[in-house]
C-alpha cells in the first residue's frame, strides 16, 4: 500500500465509473466491482487518475468490520431480468422470513432497493417498526439489513462515537434497535445522528485531538438510509415525520421460520449481488419526479418520501400506487396524532376565540378560559394516566384550572408570536393570522374562521 492510497468501500469517479467493494466469503478476499461503459470488471485496486500514483483500495478481509460481518458486502454484481422482477425477488425473500402487512411489505421492499441508490437523492426517509417484545422487530432488522446497501447492524455494545465514525467511513445503511440504546447515556447522541442523517450536508461535528494535543473541529457525514426498531414514537415531531412506520402486533399466526435456516445467508448474498447490479444500472438515472408526492400535505414527509416514490416509479407504476397509498394512510395517522396533541387543543381554542370575537387581539386569558370550557373534563380524566409532559402540566389533582401562563407556553411552542401591553400578553391577529391558518391546516383542524 502506497502512503497516498485511499481506502474506501465505494467510489464514484468524475468520468462516471462506479467502484463498489466486494468480499468473497469463501476465499476471504476483498476487491472492487468496477462499472465502466455499462460493463463490470473485478479489480483488486483502482488507480485514482492518470496523473496520480494513488490507488483506491478496499478494506482488508482481516478488518473486523468485514471478517465479523458487521458490514455486509456483495461478492460480485449479478445480472437480473428487470427492476420489477428484482422487486418481486426481494419481496419474496422478505415475506419468506418475516411476517408483515402487505402494504408495508411493499414499502419495505421498495426501501431496500432505494438504499442501493440513495446517494443520488438529497433527503431520505427512515424505515421503522414499532412493537413490544415478541412482535418480530429484531427479525425485521436482521432480514432487511442483510440485503440493504452496505448495511451496518449495530447492537447495544457500540458507542455513539463508533456509530457516526462508521457511517462516515462506510456510507451505507444503519440498522439498529432503539431498545439497545434508549436506557443508555448515548441515546441523546443517537437522536442527534438521526436528526442530521436524513439530509445531505448536515454532518455531525466533534472536537478531535490533533498531533499537538490540541482540539480541532472534525465533521462526520452521517447521511444515509436507516432501518430502525423501537417500542414507541419519537418525542421529536420533526424526526417522527421522517419515519415510515409500521406497528407490529404479537405474532399469533407467524408463517416465517422460527430460526433462520442455513440457506438464508446465501440467499441474502445472491440478492445483494443482484442489487449491486441494480445500483450500477440505475444510480443517477432515476428521474426526480416531484409529482409522485404531490398529494402529500406534510412537508417533511413529502421531502423525505420523494426518494422512495421515485424509486417505486422506476420499478413499476403499480408499485408507486401502492407506496403512495401507504403514504396517504400514514399521513392521516400523523395528522390524527397531532390532533390528539395538547398543542392542537390550544390551537382549537385560539380558533374558537377568533370565531366568537373577530378582533385584532386575543388575550391569553381568553384562550385559557376557552380551554377550560372545552377540555376540563377530558384533561381531568387523563391526569392520572401516562400522558405527554405538556398534557400533564395543565391539570393536577389539586388544581383543575388552567393558568394563562401555561397556555402561553404552549402558544410559544406553536411558534405563534405574543405581544404584551398593560393588560398582559396577547396574540396580535393581523401579524399572526397567516401562521395560525397554516397551523390549522397542518394539524388537520378544519375550523379556521372566514375573513371579513
Amino acid at each position: 500500500m502506497e502512503t497516498n492510497d485511499i481506502t474506501a468501500t465505494s467510489y464514484i469517479f468524475n468520468d462516471g465509473r462506479i467502484a463498489e467493494m466486494i468480499y468473497g466469503p469463501l476465499k476471504k478476499i476483498t476487491g472492487f466491482a468496477l462499472w465502466e461503459n455499462n460493463k463490470m470488471s473485478i479489480e483488486l485496486k483502482i488507480q485514482l487518475d492518470d496523473e496520480s500514483k494513488a490507488n483506491i483500495i478496499p478494506l482488508s478481509a482481516k478488518n473486523g468490520m468485514v471478517a465479523k460481518k458487521f458490514v455486509l458486502f456483495p461478492s460480485t454484481a449479478t445480472e437480473y431480468v428487470s427492476n420489477l422482477e428484482l422487486y418481486n425477488e426481494v419481496r419474496s425473500f422478505l415475506s419468506k422470513y418475516i411476517t408483515l402487512p402487505s402494504q408495508f411489505l411493499t414499502v419495505a421492499t421498495a426501501y431496500v432497493m432505494m438504499s442501493w441508490v440513495h446517494d443520488q437523492f438529497h433527503t431520505l426517509p427512515y424505515l421503522r417498526v414499532i412493537g413490544l417484545y415478541g412482535t418480530g422487530k429484531t427479525r425485521f432488522l436482521e432480514v432487511t439489513g442483510n440485503i440493504s446497501y452496505k448495511s451496518m447492524i449495530a447492537g447495544g455494545s457500540i458507542s455513539h462515537a463508533a456509530v457516526f465514525r462508521t457511517i462516515d467511513m462506510i456510507k451505507g445503511t444503519l440498522v439498529f434497535d432503539e431498545a439497545d440504546f434508549r436506557s443508555s447515556e448515548i441515546w441523546s447522541e443517537i437522536v442527534k445522528i438521526l436528526n442530521s442523517g436524513h439530509t445531505k450536508g448536515f454532518p455531525v461535528v466533534r472536537m478531535e485531538k490533533n498531533k499537538g494535543d490540541k482540539f480541532d473541529p472534525t465533521t462526520f457525514e452521517v447521511f444515509g438510509p436507516k432501518i430502525l426498531a423501537s417500542r414507541e414514537r419519537f418525542v421529536d415531531e420533526a424526526l417522527e415525520s421522517r419515519c415510515l412506520t409500521q406497528y407490529l402486533l404479537p405474532l399469533k399466526h407467524n408463517t416465517a421460520p422460527t430460526h433462520l435456516p442455513k440457506e438464508f445467508e446465501q440467499e441474502a448474498l445472491d440478492l445483494r449481488n443482484k442489487l449491486l447490479m441494480f445500483r450500477f444500472k440505475n444510480l443517477g438515472h432515476i428521474p426526480i419526479d416531484e409529482t409522485t408526492v404531490k398529494d402529500s400535505g406534510i412537508l417533511r414527509l413529502k421531502q423525505s418520501a420523494l426518494a422512495l416514490t421515485c424509486v417505486a416509479k422506476a420499478i413499476d407504476e403499480n408499485i408507486l400506487t401502492k407506496v403512495t397509498e401507504f403514504l396517504k394512510d400514514y399521513e392521516n395517522e400523523l395528522q390524527a396524532q397531532q390532533v390528539n396533541d395538547v398543542k392542537a387543543d390550544v390551537l382549537i381554542c385560539i380558533l374558537g376565540c377568533l370565531k366568537k370575537n373577530k378582533t385584532e387581539k386575543i388575550r391569553i386569558g381568553e384562550i385559557a378560559k376557552e380551554f377550560e370550557d372545552r377540555f376540563k373534563e377530558h384533561y381531568s380524566d387523563i391526569q392520572t394516566e401516562k400522558y405527554d409532559y405538556d398534557s400533564k402540566m395543565f391539570f393536577s389533582n389539586h388544581d383543575i384550572r388552567i393558568s394563562p401562563k401555561r397556555v402561553g407556553s404552549v402558544v410559544r411552542k406553536l411558534g405563534i408570536g405574543l405581544r404584551r401591553d398593560g393588560h398582559g400578553f396577547y396574540i396580535p391577529i393581523p401579524e399572526e393570522q397567516r401562521r395560525i391558518q397554516l397551523l390549522a391546516e397542518r394539524y388537520g383542524i378544519d375550523q379556521y374562521p372566514e375573513s371579513n
